[in-house]
């Protein structure tokens, strides 16, 4: 099976889980603010943010395991992946129950100080920080499990086991809200959906790895060498919890819950079709670290461009379609107050998906090549960036003022960073625009030609569903006509299931 055809296949399979997850958000959302109200809304989005902080205790060791795992269980050193998922596993375990006890301790100072939660929210909001920690735990032990079959690139349990806790904690939400309980009750189906998603994750892990485990072989690695792979990623992932979750805690603490909610929903669809990069750098890096051989430059360079293509390919599409289309898109979905006032701060974050899009491959090189101190740079490039536009910028601009932060924080970067990696690689500047850029740019400046002009008219979902579905007739009809002859047989054997 060719790497290029496994490729599609990984990605595609998880595609389509993802899709699941996100349409399920899509019908869930609404009707939870409808039940919770804007500020309540604003609440379960901190409930949601606190635990992603948490799980940044696992000090980076879930893609330090990736990368160790894929390459161990290809050489069939069990001795050394057995090394890999043990100091792994105490990363994730010590970090996790260190900050859990901390959190629940510090719960009251942080809801009254941090969040300035209104007096009537109070009591709420350190219940829900108490179940937070709770649930870290739990949260990094499904993580580990989740890294485990990322490096064994068992991706058809990954994504199950994914795609059912992501469906899971919404469902499960909006079903108690209907039921009258209250986000007390949320929080604890928060920690309970996360902790049965950690006990099915941990026994999934220990059945794929018995015939990994049971190999020999004369490597071990040290902890040394596991803490400084680990800790290289972890700056960086410290960096972009600050660039992807410090706007939200921001708008809660200097503007409101409301604002909060009219930026966070907008804001966490866009975060969610991240997704779909982030599978793509997922299935990479294991490949990449599997390069070598006498023509293993050329072969990445390929490799690389051809990865660059599929993912803007899919994603320009879903962006080109979301900017021209947000003032109807939201007021039909959320109503009319997110159709006047989250349009612009919506689109801005559209934008800067576009160049978050464009670091995902020469991330996966980063990885995949044992260099994860260029991720950190670029990581904390951004964080810093974000952290200096939303100071001056929050005050007054508001929620606006978050989303322009965001942006600058993603495009200045990303111009650094490109040019770090391709020196990597050796790949000119030119190849790269020919060959990476110009081809997927070209469909999406025609898709967005031929949406924007008439965006006012789709006031109904017929009549927004029938101008995507033109578009999207448009934007295939010229990806077919500007694909390189490689990536349509690719496509073709792709149909055919033909590796």
């Amino acid at each position: 099976m060719s790497r290029s055809f496994r490729f599609a296949r990984n990605v595609g399979f998880n595609m389509l889980g993802h899709l699941f997850t996100i349409l399920v958000n899509f019908a869930v959302v609404p009707r939870l603010v409808d039940s919770l109200g804007h500020e309540g809304y604003g609440l379960y989005v901190l409930l949601f943010t606190v635990g992603a902080y948490l799980s940044l205790l696992s000090f980076g060791a879930g893609a330090a395991v990736v990368v160790h795992i894929s390459s161990f269980s290809s050489s069939g050193d069990g001795r050394a992946l057995k090394d890999a998922l043990l100091q792994s596993a105490a990363f994730h375990l010590g970090g996790a129950a260190l900050g859990a006890a901390l959190l629940a301790i510090a719960a009251p100072i942080l809801a009254s100080r941090a969040f300035n939660l209104p007096p009537e929210l109070m009591a709420t909001g350190v219940w829900m920080l108490r179940c937070a920690a709770a649930a870290a735990i739990c949260v990094c032990l499904l993580h580990w499990a989740l890294a485990v079959m990322t490096g064994l690139q068992r991706f058809d349990w990954h994504n199950a086991l994914n795609v059912s806790v992501g469906v899971s904690l919404p469902l499960g939400s909006l079903l108690l809200a209907w039921k009258g309980f209250g986000l007390e009750s949320i929080a604890l189906w928060y920690v309970g959906a996360n902790a049965l998603g950690a006990i099915l994750g941990l026994a999934a892990a220990c059945i794929l790895l018995r015939p990994f485990l049971a190999k020999t072989g004369p490597r071990r690695l040290g902890p040394g060498e596991f803490a400084r792979f680990s800790l290289g990623l972890w700056t960086g992932q410290i960096a972009s919890s600050v660039t992807y979750q410090m706007d939200k805690v921001l708008i809660a603490r200097a503007v409101s819950l409301r604002d909060l909610t009219l930026y966070s929903i907008p804001s966490g669809l866009i975060q969610r079709l991240q997704i779909l990069p982030a599978t793509v750098a997922s299935v990479l890096a294991p490949m990449i670290s599997e390069v070598g051989g006498q023509d293993a430059e050329e072969t990445l360079r390929r490799m690389y461009l051809k990865s660059v293509r599929f993912l803007l390919w899919v994603m320009l599409p879903l962006d080109a379609l979301l900017f021209a289309l947000m003032p109807q898109f939201l007021t039909l979905w959320l109503g009319s107050d997110f159709g006047m006032e989250s349009v612009w701060p919506a689109r801005l974050l559209v934008l800067s998906q576009v160049f978050s899009i464009l670091t995902v491959i020469p991330s996966s090189v980063a990885v995949g090549r044992a260099r994860p101190w260029h991720l950190s740079a670029l990581a904390w490039s951004q964080a810093v960036l974000s952290l200096v536009c939303w100071w001056y910028l929050l005050p007054r601009w508001q929620i606006l003022g978050a989303a322009l932060g965001a942006l600058a924080a993603q495009a200045i970067p990303a111009i650094f960073y490109l040019s770090a990696i391709h020196k990597l690689l050796k790949l000119e500047p030119a190849r790269y625009l020919e060959q990476g850029l110009l081809r997927p740019g070209l469909s999406a400046a025609a898709l967005l030609l031929l949406v924007f002009p008439v965006h006012a008219w789709a006031g109904t979902w017929p009549r927004l569903l029938s101008l995507v579905l033109a578009g999207m007739l448009v934007y295939c009809a010229s990806t077919w006509y500007w694909l390189p002859p490689e990536d349509r047989r690719l496509i073709k054997d792709f149909l055919r299931f033909q590796g």
